[in-house]
């Protein structure tokens, strides 16, 4: 497994690329709120927080949140 060698910031940077030409208004990333990880590599792309929803999904018998973030485009 990759991890911490920059491949999901080389596919998150091409994506908003493919996005941006594709004429698309903005981007949406819903990530579960304790991935700290992904939040913050995406806020370093600039995705900003706009919003949460609590208790959305459940995995391992406990209840997760998701934290949604956006980035305008162009």
């Amino acid at each position: 497994m990759a991890t911490r060698e920059g491949i999901g910031k080389l596919l998150l940077v091409e994506l908003i690329a493919c996005a941006t030409t594709a004429g698309k208004h903005v981007m949406i990333a819903d990530i579960e709120s304790t991935n700290a990880v992904s939040i913050q590599l995406h806020r370093s792309l600039g995705f900003a927080p706009v919003g949460a929803l609590p208790q959305i999904g459940r995995k391992f018998d406990r209840w997760l949140d998701l934290s949604i973030l956006t980035l305008p485009l162009g």
